[in-house]
């Protein structure tokens, strides 16, 4: 069998501490999701009359994106936004030192508002007035706290 850690340093706790230390994109994003995830699974039980029938930690936030679309609780459209974000804090979970560009944010910017998040400052209209005004790491705080303020109503309108 192939040696995966050939020509890589495996890294070590303080690697790890060191990397998450020095990377606030890291802790946004896994602490975004979360946020978003807890809000997804109160959006799913206040749809169910058994809430011992739903256990959440048998699906993956996909899954659950998906089920809020089969209970006609969110768009397709937001579930597809929501699952990107999913696939960037991968990104991060399994690529150590993983960082997005202001490029990668404002595309996620440009996501978000596709899929109808709102962005009260008109940041979305363009990659120029974004870097104009915000830094990259505000930005992406920004993405999710809009998305999360979008589903947090959303959770309001259903429950």
């Amino acid at each position: 069998m192939k040696d995966k850690w050939k020509d890589r340093k495996r890294p070590g706790l303080n690697d790890l501490l060191s990397i998450a230390a020095q990377n606030p994109q890291l802790h946004d994003c896994v602490v975004g999701q979360i946020i978003l995830e807890t809000i997804l699974v109160q959006l799913i039980e206040t749809k169910l009359s058994a809430e011992s029938a739903f256990d959440s930690f048998r699906l993956s936030f996909p899954e659950k994106a998906d089920l809020c679309v089969a209970m006609g609780v969110i768009s397709e459209e937001l579930a597809s936004f929501l699952k990107k974000l999913n696939t960037t804090r991968n990104q991060f979970a399994h690529r150590l030192g993983f960082r997005l560009s202001f490029h990668d944010i404002f595309g996620l910017v440009d996501e978000a508002a596709k899929a109808g998040i709102e962005f009260t400052d008109d940041v979305d209209k363009s990659i120029e007035f974004a870097q104009e005004v915000y830094e990259p790491q505000l930005l992406l705080q920004t993405v999710y706290d809009n998305t999360s303020h979008c589903l947090a109503c959303i959770l309001d309108e259903n429950g």
